[in-house]
């Protein structure tokens, strides 16, 4: 035997003694950059933050997801609020840590595709600043009508909407929300005017529309689905791709007639940009099994969210498409941050 001793090409790594056969010819057993990280990464716990308050979708997702984590990488992986400015601080807080995969977030429909795009100067870039990693759940849109209204189906908003502008107002949980914006691309697609009153929040939000006080709007099918099933909203439609299974009589708009109109939230995984390769892989499948793990997907179910179709990597492309798509309707609708 012949004893070769191999220097690490990374500082920070201890060097260890590699033992090769006299003659191999070559140095088979050099680091390589996959080999590198399975020793060093992970060595300590890993933080993800969840950039809202505890107990709503993001935090109960973000701690599945950390739990699931925590299980495969054999480290603790740490759930930590860090809420405020519509997510964006949290949001923040990942951008400006180092990218070495001891911090990581949850990010999404709010947080990366529209908060940033309302604040002056914006507290940073969703798409630059940004590893995506995982979309973690998804869902749409529920079109409602306030019960006292005589509309019973989609087609007969619109057609009322056309035949008298701004007659019809419509509620959102705050001025930039999500809903908002959602609303807003909907009435440009089909061609009509229509009141925006801006609420605190969900709940007032979907009060008002009960108790009458706005005509319409687009709620979460998590928040809004219990109020449709027990006959105080009329649902007139869903916004995303697919029916949803609890109300597989409704269409989705784009069944009505609503050409290009698909609108999902989205939670998923981000991390620091310029995430190194090797930590990337790591982390990406740890992930991947999470999510593949039927118990896993059953608890983001209950949470009134979907867990996305196995295999789906689409996350990084639906965060540049949100982004450019609610750049263009905050620029068309004159929308300023509220």
């Amino acid at each position: 035997m012949k004893d070769i001793t191999l220097h690490s090409r990374r500082p920070s790594v201890p060097q260890r003694r590699v033992f090769l056969l006299a003659g191999a010819g070559s140095m088979a057993g050099a680091w390589t950059d996959t080999a590198w990280a399975e020793t060093v990464y992970p060595k300590r716990a890993i933080e993800l933050v969840v950039p809202y308050t505890a107990g709503g979708t993001s935090d109960l997702i973000g701690r599945i997801v950390a739990k699931g984590l925590s299980e495969r990488l054999k480290v603790p992986v740490v759930a930590m609020n860090r809420a405020g400015a519509a997510g964006t601080l949290g949001m923040k807080v990942v951008a400006n840590s180092p990218a070495d995969g001891y911090v990581i977030g949850i990010g999404g429909s709010t947080n990366l595709g529209i908060a940033p795009l309302l604040m002056v100067p914006p507290p940073y870039d969703a798409v630059r600043d940004f590893t995506p990693l995982v979309m973690a759940a998804r869902a749409p849109f529920v079109l409602v009508a306030s019960p006292q209204s005589n509309f019973k189906s989609m087609e007969e908003l619109v057609a009322f909407g056309k035949a008298n502008p701004n007659k019809l107002n419509y509620g959102s949980s705050g001025v930039g929300s999500s809903h908002h914006l959602a609303t807003e691309l909907f009435t440009r697609s089909t061609g009509f005017q229509a009141t925006h009153i801006p609420f605190k929040g969900g709940s007032e939000n979907v009060a008002q529309l009960m108790s009458g006080t706005v005509d319409f709007m687009f709620e979460s099918s998590s928040s809004i689905l219990p109020q449709v099933k027990a006959g105080k909203v009329r649902a007139l439609a869903v916004s995303g791709a697919e029916r949803l299974p609890e109300i597989s009589d409704v269409r989705t708009a784009k069944e009505a007639g609503v050409k290009d109109f698909v609108v999902e939230s989205t939670i998923g995984v981000v991390a620091p940009a310029k995430l190194p390769q090797e930590v990337h892989k790591i982390l990406l499948t740890a992930l991947r099994e999470t999510m593949s793990d039927p118990s896993v997907r059953d608890a983001i179910d209950r949470t009134g969210s979907g867990a996305p179709p196995l295999g789906n990597d689409e996350f990084s492309s639906r965060l540049r498409d949100d982004a450019q798509r609610w750049r263009k309707v905050i620029a068309e609708a004159g929308i300023t941050g509220g």
